[in-house]
């Protein structure tokens, strides 16, 4: 039975946090079990430490890796832009792709919802609204 040197064992989980018990028995000709002993005794974690995937922009920790390398807060402010709305006021968020397609309805405006578009609409170009054809009025069938 081969005999482990107790503070090599704890250097090396001290120096390598990533390293599996497997990792360290296979240096010392060990088992594993021999390995978690003595961890447990210094009171070091038994388990290896995962990678953990960090956000590039603020280092937040993510769950899981994700294409963009970005946690959901950062993602947001580099897709997203601020606007204020020309009906009401109020600040909202709309995709950089949507800010840039040039929509020729808008004239330059920007709105957070339709509600404050036809507000808009109504109030601005109110001669060119359907002026040319008189509505129909309904039939009653009472």
């Amino acid at each position: 039975m081969n005999k482990v040197d107790h503070n090599k064992v704890i250097e090396i989980r001290k120096s390598i946090p990533c390293a599996t018990l497997q990792s360290i028995a296979d240096k010392f000709g060990v088992s594993r079990e021999a390995i978690r002993w003595h961890l447990h005794r210094e009171g070091l974690p038994t388990r290896h430490v995962v990678q953990k995937w960090r956000c590039f922009d603020c280092g937040k920790i993510l769950l899981q890796k994700n294409k963009t390398g970005f946690c959901y807060a950062c993602l947001h402010r580099q897709i997203n832009i601020p606007l204020i709305c020309d009906g009401c006021g109020k600040l909202f968020y709309r995709r950089r792709s949507v800010v840039l397609r040039k929509n020729p309805l808008y004239k330059g405006h920007s709105f957070c919802c339709t509600g404050c578009f036809h507000k808009w609409y109504r109030g601005e170009n109110w001669a060119h609204l359907h002026m040319s054809s008189p509505r129909r009025r309904r039939r009653s069938y009472g």
